[in-house]
């Protein structure tokens, strides 16, 4: 019964946890944490850090090759750290990234406004950032064509019973419509945290990651900002739980739940 029990979670997994596309059935899964524990497989910390002016698709699509690679069959909990200050405080500002179709209260995060002066972070506010961006646009023009009749006589210039024929001839001057398309550069702007704007991070786009992993939509939460953790690291970096694979012995540099065994990967 258990393995059955098993074997269906698994294929639900594979089915709607919007992980691998058919035909990559060695592709992780992005999951609940509910779902990953119940498979049974060792969970471990896994993490990518990052610098400035990185972009957050090509990251998030880095970091699951990269645990493909370490074995991990199953990643849960996965979200975007920023290491940065405000006020001379050091703090820790994230968002989660949840696969789409999850309960609510899995993807929801708490905003949590920390300030020394009791004040709202900036860090938290959204920015317009500008982005170059081609523009395409059409338009119907008038261009010269080439007109076309028919002159209908008889076979030799008379009756012979096998009815007239049609000789086509042709005439310029004539005017056509067509369409004509180009591209423009144009500033667009897009809407993103504090905290992102000052690392230069681009956020992730879902479309992207649908195209180049068929099947996968993370939504973003909001996001929190919270004092930094004193023996947390100091870099921006995506981290993770991961099932499955084999990670190496060391401590854990995020807080865990009891069953997650003391070991972390940074990829």
């Amino acid at each position: 019964m258990g393995r059955c029990v098993l074997a269906s979670l698994l294929l639900f997994a594979s089915a709607c946890a919007h992980g691998p596309a058919q035909g990559s059935e060695s592709r992780v899964v992005v999951s609940s944490a509910e779902l990953a524990r119940q498979t049974g497989l060792k969970p471990w910390a896994i993490s990518l850090p990052f610098g400035a002016n990185e972009d957050g698709t090509d990251l998030v699509l880095k970091f699951l090759d990269r645990a493909e690679t370490s074995g991990a069959r199953f990643v849960t909990q996965l979200q975007v750290v920023f290491v940065t200050q405000e006020e001379g405080q050091s703090l820790e500002c994230r968002t989660r990234l949840s696969p789409d179709g999850l309960p609510p209260e899995e993807k929801e995060a708490r905003v949590r406004m920390v300030s020394v002066t009791g004040k709202p972070l900036a860090l938290l506010e959204r920015v317009a950032q500008p982005y170059a961006a081609m523009m395409v646009t059409c338009q119907e023009v008038l261009m010269p064509g080439t007109t076309v009749t028919a002159t209908t006589t008889s076979k030799g210039g008379r009756y012979d019973g096998m009815g007239p024929s049609s000789d086509p001839s042709f005439s310029s001057g004539g005017l056509r419509t067509a369409t004509r398309c180009g591209s423009t550069p144009v500033t667009r702007y897009r809407y993103q945290y504090g905290f992102e704007a000052a690392a230069g991070y681009t956020p992730l786009n879902p479309q992207r990651l649908l195209a180049a992993r068929p099947g996968l939509v993370l939504v973003q939460s909001d996001a929190e900002c919270i004092p930094r953790p004193p023996h947390a690291p100091r870099n921006n970096r995506i981290e993770a739980l991961a099932f499955g694979g084999v990670g190496p012995d060391a401590a854990l540099f995020v807080p865990a739940p009891d069953e997650v065994a003391a070991s972390t990967l940074e990829l």
